[in-house]
């Protein structure tokens, strides 16, 4: 016998089929794991695409009751206070709206 001679072979197919197995078995699950997050990320994007639509549909609103209020207010047919509600109303949306598309581009 030299140094770092074999000495014995031992034939285990069970055990390495078993490593094969579980090396299989991590492989799958990572596919599964990456189709969930790509899954999970494109669903995200779809809501903050819908969230916007919204936000922006609620700022045409708001701008459009504003533009209205405005000119009654310039004909004194509407108190102060209800000028101020439709400009802080105008001002709600335009911002929600900026925080939407934000929102969406920090996703995509």
């Amino acid at each position: 016998m030299k140094a770092h001679q074999t000495l014995i072979t031992l034939d285990t197919p069970d055990i390495a089929a078993k490593n094969d197995q579980a090396k299989a078995a991590v492989e799958i699950a990572k596919a599964k794991k990456l189709k969930i997050d790509n899954g999970s990320r494109t669903e995200n994007i779809k809501i903050k695409k819908e969230a916007l639509l919204q936000a922006e549909s609620s700022l045409d609103f708001a701008r459009k009751n504003y533009e209205r209020i405005k000119k009654l207010r310039q004909q004194n047919c509407i108190s102060p206070k209800q000028f101020e509600e439709a400009e802080n109303a105008y001002k709600i949306a335009l911002k929600q709206k900026e925080i939407a598309q934000e929102n969406l581009n920090l996703e995509e």
